[in-house]
């Protein structure tokens, strides 16, 4: 016989939860608590779907049954990294934290925990960013309900798929309707995000595009290099999104290190090097990885670029643009400007809680 796994964090139960932090309540069935497309999850005994603050989780093994869906860990599981290999899309989990880097948004207060050797994700807010569905059956009491996370390849209907762990068929009222990602809960943000970013390159650099940014009036999220000069620290504000554009970790160490004297703070946030292993080194060292969508050099067609910008947060609901130390970006910053902000909203990362 099933068991359905509660897990509680009402004050009454302290004492218990010093024992134990899963509580089983029996279940008159032996329907699975967690589907794959139109399969029972393969370790629903060992590692069921979890309920905890009113939130189902799944373990991050089970997201890896998608074949296109890589879940790597470093630091013994202090970073955790997420990626759709068909769509780009990825989540950057820094765990001490609660905090991710998602598609390029800063994320905080995200819903994750480690239960029987496994590490446990909200299945909604995993689903969302990483281009999967999620639904749930439909049982009055929430604790016998089964979770079911899908994509294309699904055949059946859910209430289909429960019928065949029953002994009646289940009546058609009792299946949720589905949910698509389309239909996920929306972003805070009532329109696309277009969010910049610019690496803190020193004067000799020539063109810098943090100083085009300025002088246009255009916000934007700075990225420390190594050894960053007095004045540029004056420039930064720990109060928004601050990262480190640094080649290996050691360096971001170094920078971060200036931070914490400067501000008393640190960041975990890095630009990726665009080399597989350094950014494994970065992961390793407790950073969370941000990989821009665009960027701009001294090759780039600003309106062409402008195009694909536009098209890739209407259809993301963000992007992320790293201006490169070229006349290009001032071209494509004028080009941003002159935008409806009831359209698009532009500007630098934002750290957001999590819905």
């Amino acid at each position: 016989m099933k068991k359905r796994r509660l897990l509680t964090l009402t004050a009454g139960l302290v004492s218990l939860l010093i024992t134990s932090a899963v509580l089983a309540a029996p279940s008159d069935d032996n329907i699975p608590t967690l589907f794959h497309n139109d399969e029972a999850w393969y370790k629903d005994e060992t590692a069921p779907a979890l309920l905890k603050d009113g939130i189902f989780h799944v373990p991050g093994d089970f997201i890896a049954m998608f074949d296109y869906i890589t879940v790597t860990s470093e630091r013994d599981g202090e970073n955790l990294l997420l990626v759709n290999e068909q769509t780009g899309d990825y989540i950057s989990i820094l765990y001490s934290s609660r905090a991710a880097c998602v598609n390029g948004k800063v994320v905080e207060d995200i819903s994750i925990f480690r239960e029987n050797g496994y590490y446990y994700l909200d299945a909604d807010f995993i689903s969302q960013y990483l281009g999967l569905s999620v639904e749930y059956s439909a049982e009055e009491n929430i604790t016998d309900r089964s979770v079911r996370v899908y994509d294309s390849e699904k055949m059946m209907d859910f209430s289909q798929l429960l019928a065949a762990y029953t002994k009646e068929e289940l009546p058609p009222e009792t299946e949720r309707e589905e949910e698509t990602p389309s239909e996920a809960a929306e972003p805070e943000q009532s329109v696309p995000r277009i969010n910049l970013i610019c690496r803190a390159s020193e004067e000799t650099a020539g063109v810098l595009a943090w100083s085009i940014a300025d002088r246009l009036g255009m916000e934007y999220s700075l990225f420390l290099t190594p050894n960053p000069s007095i004045e540029r620290l004056r420039g930064v504000d720990m109060h928004r999104v601050v990262g480190l554009a640094a080649a290996t970790a050691e360096e971001a160490d170094a920078v971060n290190e200036i931070l914490a004297d400067a501000f008393f703070r640190k960041t975990h946030l890095a630009l990726t090097t665009g080399s597989a292993d350094e950014d494994k080194k970065l992961l390793g060292s407790g950073y969370i990885i941000l990989k821009p969508d665009f960027s701009t050099g001294k090759t780039t067609d600003a309106a062409v670029l402008l195009e694909e910008i536009l098209r890739h947060a209407d259809e993301h609901g963000s992007a992320v643009v790293l201006l490169g130390d070229a006349w290009q970006s001032e071209t494509l910053l004028l080009y941003l400007q002159a935008l409806s902000p009831e359209r698009y909203d532009v500007g630098g990362l934002r750290g957001e809680k999590q819905r």
